[in-house]
């Protein structure tokens, strides 16, 4: 049965989730001052790891080629603006 679960994202470049791969990330949003990410999936099924890379306005952005876009968000009275992409793996763990 599919649920929504909420993860909180680091504030850097990469970080790894364990997710079914055809998990959907609904949104990012900043709650409580921090950054969250919530996925729309079936926990029960198999998982795979997801890249989830989050970079700066006018940072490069070659390391998200491969990657779908999922969400922008902003923090500190919006002077910092980040947009966040995600990649899951082929294979499963």
């Amino acid at each position: 049965m599919k649920t929504i679960y909420k993860y909180q994202l680091a504030i850097a470049n990469h970080q790894e989730f364990l997710l079914p791969y055809d998990a959907e990330i609904l949104s990012v949003q900043v709650q409580y001052d921090n950054p969250q990410m919530w996925v729309l999936m079936d926990p029960n099924k198999t998982k795979v790891a997801w890249d989830i890379t989050t970079i700066g306005t006018g940072a490069l952005a070659s390391s998200v080629e491969k990657s779908e876009f999922v969400d922008t968000y902003q923090m500190h009275d919006g002077t910092l603006v980040l947009h966040v992409f995600a990649c899951p793996s082929k294979s499963p763990l």
